[in-house]
């Protein structure tokens, strides 16, 4: 074999290498939480179904049902929430961690998303817009939320509305340009109009409420229940359809809140006679008479309570939750004291966990407990974790414990988070003698964005 020949070959291999390697460049973004029916189609028009936990990349277009909406962090940081009922295009994305070449340009077609911004915008301002048919949202460095009517919006006029949470945005078109402050609200109604600043909220088009206020907490958690279907369930691997004396309710209540998405689900099981073995997809509840796939895990209906919420909280940032009603602890016989002052409970939204420190004063002692690791959040917000108790006698030797503690994330979304606002904690101490038993209710009363 000449030299020839042998750089032939070399070259065909080196060919043949770049074009059967797969390809390991990294998505543009991951879902991180999907409710309902959301579909991405490839520039390619390659279509699928929206997954937690799926990559999209550039030039996807995320497609929201009625009752559909998506959570999604790009590369950068930034993140988005697509409201149901949407259509949203990631047009123009690249980040390297270079500032002159890292864009971020978005296209909304319909309905509506909120935005955390991430490095690119906070770096480089100019190199974040999403664009609209009436114009483009540019930005200052921000948090806010946007909504494109088109013909589906009632009681509203058509056109583009902005709301900033923090930081600031510029609306721009043929018509000129308008910066939006935090509490402002921005509108667009046409490509040749100047944007303008509405007087007042824009009704529930940016920022819905989970209940009608004047309802009560019992009410209000009724009104939930907003819908019954009962399609495509497996009990005990048998069609819902196919059981004469079964069914299966599915309610959800979804709504887009002051945080990236307020969710509410809901889950009734009625009249079932079957004890084991009901499946349903987790990631997706059954909206829009879709087909969901049955998955992992089955849910024993003796454990299941149809009050199980399935809440979203955000991705960064941390909060400090104080009591604010409590019942005080008591060993069934006598009843000690609650420290508020000293009784807290800390969420870490980063990895989604909490740590509790409890005191209490009880027979003339002092009981602290502290978790002894975080605890996780579950999807529907309840924690549950160990504690290390100490018992501090006002005269004499110290003395140790054990204990736990339990409780769930709840209430309206807290603004200046994005959080769920209130916790309803449960705890006990126990020194091998005696077992303390308390309640207490928390609110958010300190932040860390």
């Amino acid at each position: 074999m000449n030299k020839i020949q042998k750089m032939a070959k070399i070259l065909i291999f080196l060919l043949l290498f770049i074009y059967i390697t797969p390809s390991f460049a990294a998505d543009a973004g991951k879902a991180i939480f999907v409710l309902g029916k959301v579909e991405v189609v490839t520039e390619l028009g390659e279509k699928s179904r929206l997954r937690k936990g799926n990559g999209v990349n550039q030039g996807d277009t995320i497609i929201s049902s009625k009752r559909g909406q998506a959570q999604i962090r790009m590369s950068d940081g930034t993140l988005l929430a697509i409201r149901p009922n949407s259509k949203f295009i990631i047009d123009d994305y690249e980040y390297n961690g270079d500032n002159n070449n890292d864009k971020s340009i978005y296209n909304l077609m319909k309905g509506g998303f909120r935005s955390i911004t991430g490095k690119i915008g906070k770096e480089n301002k100019g190199a974040y817009a999403v664009k609209t048919v009436v114009g483009t949202i540019g930005i200052r460095g921000t948090d806010y939320t946007a909504r494109l009517c088109e013909g589906d919006c009632s009681n509203a006029d058509d056109g583009l509305y902005v709301s900033v949470l923090d930081g600031g945005v510029i609306l721009e078109n043929d018509g000129g340009s308008l910066d939006v402050a935090p509490g402002e609200y921005g509108f667009i109604v046409d490509q040749a109009v100047q944007p303008g600043y509405l007087e007042s909220a824009p009704g529930d088009l940016l920022f819905a409420s989970a209940s009608n206020e004047s309802q009560s907490p019992q009410s209000s958690s009724e009104q939930s229940i907003v819908s019954s279907i009962t399609e495509n369930v497996k009990i005990n691997n048998e069609s819902s359809s196919d059981l004469s004396t079964n069914a299966v309710n599915l309610a959800v209540n979804t709504t887009t809140g002051d945080n990236l998405i307020t969710t509410t689900t809901k889950e009734a099981l009625t009249s079932v006679d079957k004890t084991t073995n009901i499946q349903i997809n987790e990631e997706t509840v059954l909206v829009d008479s879709t087909p969901a796939e049955v998955v992992e895990p089955a849910i024993e209906i003796e454990e299941f309570t149809p009050t199980e919420l399935a809440i979203v909280l955000p991705s960064a940032g941390s909060a400090l939750y104080s009591v604010i009603a409590n019942s005080d602890p008591t060993d069934g016989v006598s009843t000690g004291t609650l420290d508020i002052a000293r009784t807290a409970l800390t969420v870490n939204f980063v990895d989604a966990t909490a740590s509790a420190m409890i005191t209490a004063e009880f027979n003339s002692e002092t009981w602290s407990s502290n978790t002894t690791t975080a605890m996780t959040i579950a999807s529907d917000g309840t924690f549950q974790g160990n504690t290390a108790v100490d018992i501090a006698p006002l005269f004499g030797l110290s003395r140790s414990g054990a204990g736990s503690v339990s409780g769930t994330l709840g209430g309206d979304s807290e603004a200046t988070i994005s959080a769920p606002s209130n916790v309803n904690m449960n705890y006990q101490m126990d020194d091998g003698a005696t077992t303390l038993n308390g309640t207490a209710d928390l609110s958010v009363s300190a932040v860390n964005p």
